[in-house]
């Protein structure tokens, strides 16, 4: 399936412990059949990505497949990026 989401980039918040989280969105997802997948998106370009604890314990790969690249085609379009999600079949077990 596809979707589609209208959003603004959301402010950084602390935490505690003398960080804070960069700017994300949440997705929780549900499908009947299939596993819940419960994940975040990120935006590239954020100073704060770097410092962010949960992005920095996920390889190259990982965080390749979490941060988001936005961009428009002309002056005048709202930038577009792509953020995948794929859910696992629920065990049949």
């Amino acid at each position: 399936g596809r979707y589609r989401v209208r959003t603004i980039v959301p402010g950084a918040y602390p935490v505690g412990g003398g960080w804070s989280r960069p700017p994300h969105v949440h997705f929780k997802v549900t499908h009947a059949g299939y596993r819940e997948l419960t994940t975040q998106m990120y935006f590239a370009g954020e100073p704060l990505n770097a410092e962010d604890r949960i992005l920095g314990k996920l390889d190259e790969a990982g965080r390749a497949q979490l941060v988001v690249v936005f961009a428009t085609a002309d002056a005048d379009a709202v930038p577009a990026g792509r953020f995948d999600l794929h859910l696992d079949k629920a065990c049949a077990c």
